[in-house]
């Protein structure tokens, strides 16, 4: 599973396989970790909406797609 960006989603026309949101950036890792053990999920986008660098708080959305 590689990092991709939503332009090459759009040229390859993949298909979306989930979505995962968290305040928790461990929380994100943990199911990009767990994800990759799904031979289904080839690439992953990562969009940090809001972080925080002084208080390590933010909001994070991980989207999961395949061919």
């Amino acid at each position: 599973m590689r990092e991709i960006t939503f332009n090459q989603i759009r040229e390859k026309n993949l298909k979306l396989v989930g979505r995962i949101s968290s305040v928790d950036f461990s929380k994100v890792i943990l199911m990009i970790e767990r994800a990759k053990d799904n031979t289904a999920i080839k690439y992953y986008l990562m969009d940090f909406i809001f972080y925080n660098q002084n208080t390590q708080e933010g909001y994070f959305k991980v989207s999961f797609w395949k061919d």
